[in-house]
């Protein structure tokens, strides 16, 4: 054997010996940078007046990933709008060291909600089997995209809903074509939720219930001043896409709002109605209309109702919000009002 030979077999050890020394010290590294950027974070948001308390940080994970363990995470807002507070058992947010602007976040445990409402504090609490969240930023930490996902979802307290099969969200920032700021693309979905039949006028079971909408330009927070801002800026909500399934009662839709002096939404739409019949003693049980009004709207939907391909009976239905009412077909349905 030759010398060369010799030393071809320590050559390889050793290097695959440096690298893999190598990137431990390289995920050490990433992981001291993601504790203290942590700890960056959680001092930004208290200098913009938001409460962020937690229990021990600790970053596991090697050799594949980085997990930042968050334990007992709490965060309050109270200077926004309601106040909002949430607080779970535990937190934890996945990073690839490969893969930069990418992170997942676990929630583990149940989520506990607060906010005010009209002067009254209100309670909740979300218990879901697996709730997820992937969030796509920027090298200087902008938010460019978000998705969550929670499956089989069970609420108490205060909130309208109860339960959910699955219950989904997604946001992205669209850039304007004229160099102006983004608008903001939202989207929530929820499959087989129970909810308090209180606050729905379609029932408390709703097989499905999805809505698409996009804030232009995205407004800069949801505090008062920065709505207002927003709307005297000329901002509007492009309601995309509304499709809710309930039986045999479907309704889809689109439509354009703002808000106007008083803070209330107004704009208008239109909607299509599978199940026009059921859809207006839904909507009389839920809001006041009288005898006559009600006859008189079954009336006008009759007389609109056409046959879709399937031959299916459907209506198309516009709508509006205005002066603080909502009116199907000039007929008014329930009072809008002020959203803060």
């Amino acid at each position: 054997m030759s010398k060369v030979a010799r030393w071809i077999g320590p050559i390889i050890l050793l290097s695959v010996v440096a690298a893999g020394v190598g990137y431990w010290f390289y995920w050490n590294a990433l992981a001291d940078g993601l504790e203290r950027g942590f700890g960056r974070w959680v001092e930004q948001r208290r200098a913009e007046g938001v409460s962020v308390r937690h229990g021990a940080v600790e970053v596991t994970g090697f050799p594949y990933r980085l997990e930042l363990h968050v334990a007992q995470p709490e965060i309050a807002a109270p200077r926004l709008n309601m106040a909002p507070e949430w607080s779970a058992d535990e937190a934890v947010i996945y990073f690839q060291p490969w893969k930069r602007g990418h992170a997942i976040a676990e929630i583990r445990g149940p989520q506990k909600l607060g906010w005010i409402d009209g002067g009254v504090q209100r309670r909740a609490t979300v218990v879901a089997e697996r709730a997820l969240s992937s969030v796509r930023f920027t090298d200087r930490g902008r938010i460019t995209r978000y998705d969550a996902d929670l499956v089989q979802v069970e609420a108490s307290g205060d909130l309208a809903l109860r339960r959910a099969a699955r219950l989904q969200s997604h946001g992205r920032l669209a850039d304007a074509g004229d160099g102006g700021p983004p608008a903001l693309e939202l989207t929530f979905r929820g499959d087989e939720m129970r909810v308090d039949p209180a606050v729905s006028p379609l029932g408390e079971a709703v097989d499905l219930a999805r809505i698409a909408v996009t804030l232009a330009p995205m407004p800069e927070s949801t505090a008062p001043a920065a709505l207002d801002a927003w709307r005297d800026r000329g901002g509007v909500l492009e309601v995309n896409a509304l499709h809710v399934r309930t039986g045999e009662l479907a309704v889809t839709g689109d439509g354009t709002f703002a808000l106007d002096a008083a803070r209330r939404p107004e704009g208008a739409g239109v909607l299509q109605v599978f199940g026009a019949e059921a859809f207006v003693d839904a909507l009389a049980a839920a809001g006041d209309l009288s005898g006559g009004a009600q006859l008189g709207l079954k009336l006008a939907i009759k007389a609109l109702e056409e046959r879709d391909r399937e031959g299916r009976a459907v209506v198309r239905a516009p709508f509006s919000i205005q002066n603080g009412r909502i009116r199907l077909l000039e007929f008014g349905l329930f009072e809008a009002p002020p959203l803060y």
